[in-house]
């Protein structure tokens, strides 16, 4: 697993430079010095409302499986999260810290912890699959065609994907055929109990969140608040680096591309390349393309991780690890 992480940050870090060197330092520096940082200010202002927003939709999702979380308190374990996601592949280290903090503070069983989180993905999953097949619609015909061939197979894959997901989140076969795999005996390790048990756990908060349909409806219409907020201020950064209203709508149609295909790289790196892609392709200034995407990462990194890290200083280690 080490391995895999220093692989990927390397990967980033190769990709980024990549980026950089091929539309030339100087030319991104002289993008940079033409921003209107008052829209950043604006756009500043607009990530940290989602973020709340974020934290609000977990605790709602949260409740379904009967655990309580406080305002302030659902926003701190958040952005304990938040912060490791933002900077590692994929965008998830993060969760596994979320559902221990709420085993340890609230008492919430793991699985049942790890059933909030996976429905809080998919939830984003398919609100981004749904902006992303509307932004492919407007862009293909501006694309070139190697470009706009490759981001609709990404697309595609990424649907398959999600329609896997959510037969296995609406239909409870698949997940009894995993747990019957489980199912305890004397012959298989404690191991392999204990993931029976994990399983179970996450099968009743699935459930638990299937039976309340009223919460699943408000994370879903919170979760389009959150990704339209985040596709204005994509365009608002865009605004601010060309000054081109033209440009801004653009990155707003692609803005589903970026956020579901450009996690895969940790910090940010995906979705500085297919944010350069897009606005590349579209005949925007290379320098100006990458110096959007490195604003947009720069303005979400250097407020999340700082928060983070006081949020965890804040809510401390859990106490029975303390004791390890």
């Amino acid at each position: 697993m080490n391995w895999l992480k220093i692989g990927m940050f390397g990967l980033a870090f190769v990709t980024l430079i990549g980026l950089i060197y091929a539309i030339e330092p100087d030319k991104i520096i002289d993008a940079m010095s033409e921003i209107e940082f008052s829209l950043l200010i604006l756009a500043v202002i607009l990530y940290l409302i989602n973020t709340v927003i974020k934290a609000m939709r977990w605790r709602l999702i949260v409740s379904s499986i009967g655990t309580q979380l406080g305002y302030v308190e659902a926003v701190r374990l958040f952005l304990c999260g938040l912060a490791v996601n933002n900077t590692t592949p994929g965008g998830v280290s993060g969760e596994p810290l979320r559902v221990m903090l709420l085993r340890y503070k609230k008492g919430t069983p793991t699985g049942e912890g790890l059933s909030t989180i996976f429905s809080e993905r998919l939830i984003d999953l398919t609100v981004l699959m749904c902006l992303s097949v509307s932004g492919l619609w407007f862009l293909l015909p501006i694309l070139n065609h190697g470009d706009g061939q490759n981001l609709l197979i990404s697309v595609g894959a990424l649907c398959i994907i999600l329609t896997t997901l959510l037969t296995f989140a609406l239909h409870p076969k698949p997940l009894k055929i995993v747990t019957a795999f489980f199912e305890p005996a004397e012959s298989k390790p404690k191991l392999m109990q204990k993931i029976h048990g994990w399983i179970l756990q996450f099968q009743t908060g699935l459930e638990q969140l299937r039976e309340k349909r009223e919460i699943a409806i408000k994370a879903f219409l919170v979760t389009l608040v959150i990704w339209i907020n985040a596709s204005i201020r994509f365009g608002l950064i865009v605004y601010a680096v060309t000054g081109n209203f033209e440009a801004a709508g653009l990155i707003i149609l692609a803005s589903g591309l970026v956020y579901s295909i450009g996690t895969f790289l940790p910090f940010g790196v995906g979705n500085i390349a297919i944010a350069t892609l897009v606005l590349s392709s579209a005949n925007i200034d290379e320098a100006q393309a990458i110096t959007i995407g490195i604003v947009e990462v720069a303005t979400s990194l250097t407020l999340s991780v700082p928060m983070g890290i006081l949020s965890m200083g804040i809510t401390g280690m859990p106490e029975e690890e303390k004791s390890d």
